[in-house]
């Protein structure tokens, strides 16, 4: 503003005007190109921070999914060990009752 009013009083006539304009104008562009770089600003945070989300949700997913995997496999060596058990205790029975049969 002290800007537009020296140029004033250096000038009465029309000149004075169209620079007036003129500085007007190369502040709004300024205040304009300030924003714009606010808003990139704003809008690359809210994109990091959306990926950063998406990232925690993927490693929850894969812990998820690990986990589970693991669940299944430990399930399925304890099926293992107990079918084994049986069968061990089965063969021992049947040899058993052969035994005693035999004797």
């Amino acid at each position: 503003i002290s800007r537009m009013e020296h140029i004033l009083a250096e000038s009465s006539d029309g000149g004075a005007e169209v620079k007036m304009r003129s500085s007007a104008a190369r502040a709004k562009l300024a205040k304009a190109n300030l924003e714009l770089e606010m808003q990139r600003t704003k809008d690359e945070e809210e994109y990091s921070n959306a990926l950063k989300e998406f990232e925690i949700k993927q490693m929850q997913r894969s812990e998820d999914l690990t986990m589970k995997r693991l669940d299944r496999e430990d399930y399925a060596a304890r099926v293992r060990a107990e079918t084994s058990m049986m069968n061990k205790l089965q063969a021992s029975q049947q040899l058993e009752r052969a035994r005693s049969e035999s004797a």
